[in-house]
């Protein structure tokens, strides 16, 4: 149950009151008793009961609370005579103790403190690399479906290009600029007496004409056609791998 700041405050506040009432029961103890009892360590058990629910500020009080209705009680009570030195070393030694036990008390809650506080910054970081994990995620996801619906466009054009190629009856071939074949439709492959369009790719007209037909056409292709071009495809109505122009696109339908 997580109580509101006025409940928090009213809290520390009977807390304190706590404490100040158990400080007063023992100093008026101290000046009840006689001086050669050590009850100034009477302090010592009220920090070590009130520790659980103090924090550094108010561990500190308490020490210095109990120091000082330590010497007050001194100075009221009555001395006997001949046992003044006892008294005053019992106080001392009280008093040693209640800041020993201050020393280590504050040294626990400041460890703890540190503690909490790489606690606090661990978790920090631990969101914001959470929160940058989900961003990653969700733009790799976005990422990957624009992939897939690209991917899905590309098949799809694939798709209508491989069926103009085959519907249309003329010869249709891709080259490179080296004028090796790319690809040619199923009409060209017919004609030029192929089993299948694939048995023409990266072969060049040298492979099915001869060599001065061949450069003559390869001369005709390079001075008809833009240069900065890497692929080029062309259309014509031969029977075979012709030599016109192909790095250049034509068609001729009848």
């Amino acid at each position: 149950m997580q109580l509101s700041p006025d409940g928090v405050m009213s809290f520390r506040n009977r807390r304190a009151a706590i404490t100040i009432l158990l400080s007063l029961a023992v100093f008026l103890i101290d000046l009840a008793i006689d001086p050669r009892i050590a009850v100034q360590v009477l302090y010592l058990a009220v920090m070590v009961l009130t520790l659980s629910f103090m924090d550094r500020r108010a561990t500190l009080t308490l020490a210095v609370l109990a120091t000082c209705l330590s010497f007050v009680g001194y100075l009221l009570s009555e001395p006997v005579p001949g046992q003044a030195s006892i008294s005053i070393l019992n106080r001392l030694l009280a008093l040693f103790a209640i800041w020993t036990v201050w020393l280590l008390a504050d040294q626990r809650m400041q460890g703890e403190q540190e503690l909490r506080d790489a606690n606090e910054s661990l978790d920090d970081r631990i969101r914001r690399r959470t929160n940058e994990l989900e961003s990653t995620i969700a733009r790799l996801n976005e990422e990957v479906i624009a992939r897939e619906a690209t991917q899905a466009e590309l098949e799809q054009q694939t798709r209508l290009l491989n069926g103009l190629m085959d519907a249309i009856p003329d010869n249709i071939y891709f080259k490179d600029r080296e004028g090796r074949y790319l690809r040619i439709n199923r009409a060209k492959a017919a004609r030029s007496g192929l089993a299948s369009p694939e048995e023409a790719v990266g072969k060049t007209d040298f492979d099915f004409f001869q060599e001065a037909h061949a450069r003559q056409a390869m001369e005709a292709e390079r001075a008809s056609c833009r240069p900065a071009k890497s692929s080029r495809a062309r259309t014509n109505d031969s029977s075979g791998p012709t030599a016109e122009s192909p790095g250049c696109l034509r068609s001729r339908f009848r």
